[in-house]
């Protein structure tokens, strides 16, 4: 009996940990530095002065 409740005390430790990993995330997504980096990874942008390229792109046939 007591390795069942080491087990469910670990599992909620675990839980509570990936809780506030996931509340930190959800905190990030609010801000500025994350709308960024969305823009940059998802969508493609850039910056009016920087120069876009495109790796392992073929144009062409």
């Amino acid at each position: 009996m007591r390795g069942l409740v080491l087990g469910l005390e670990d599992q909620v430790a675990a839980l509570r940990a990936e809780n506030q990993r996931l509340a930190q995330e959800i905190e990030f997504t609010k801000t500025d530095e994350y709308i960024k980096q969305v823009a940059r990874e998802e969508l493609g942008l850039v910056w009016p002065d920087e120069i876009p390229y495109a790796r392992g792109v073929r144009s062409g046939p």
